[in-house]
């Protein structure tokens, strides 16, 4: 069952609150980078992302920092890609009109930050927009999860709140 909660909250493209008594929920910001080990600016954005990561951890906000390893068909074999992320990766893009999928690509909430030289300023500067003013969430949604013991389905239910217009919720 953690597999599927971390999973799904990966998903979430919308800066998440409180929606009710039943359902309390806090601002989530997850920060998702796209790279590769046979990219060039990619360490960089990787010792960002560490960076942001570390400092959150401390910070007491919640946010998540992913580092998903992609290859493109390339020569460079990058030990750590795995086939579920490009095809994520190119639906952000589809989703959002970006034209264009590479290495280095971070996303916070679902939303383009930038493609190269990526710094942690400029990631949590985003992190920040996503999270609201003071932490207070522009948006909220709240998941319930069903599942019979030992069964091979997972059935989820969804309730929104607040200024949805513009984003997205993928799972």
């Amino acid at each position: 069952m953690k597999k599927y909660l971390l999973y799904l909250t990966m998903l979430f493209t919308l800066s998440v609150g409180q929606i009710n008594a039943q359902c309390p929920i806090v601002p989530y910001a997850v920060v998702e980078l796209f790279t590769s080990q046979g990219c060039s600016y990619c360490p960089s954005a990787g010792e960002a992302l560490d960076s942001v990561s570390y400092y959150e951890s401390i910070s007491g906000r919640n946010v998540i920092c992913i580092a998903e390893h992609v290859k493109y068909g390339s020569a460079w074999t990058d030990p750590f890609a795995d086939a579920q992320f490009p095809p994520r990766q190119y639906n952000y893009c589809l989703y959002t009109g970006v034209p264009v999928v590479g290495t280095p690509e971070s996303w916070v909430n679902g939303k383009l930050l930038i493609n190269a030289n990526l710094n942690p300023a400029i990631i949590t500067q985003h992190v920040n927009i996503q999270l609201g003013s003071a932490n207070t969430p522009t948006a909220g949604v709240c998941l319930t999860l069903q599942t019979p013991v030992n069964a091979p389905t997972l059935t989820f239910g969804y309730t929104l709140s607040g200024n949805t217009s513009g984003a997205n919720l993928i799972v």
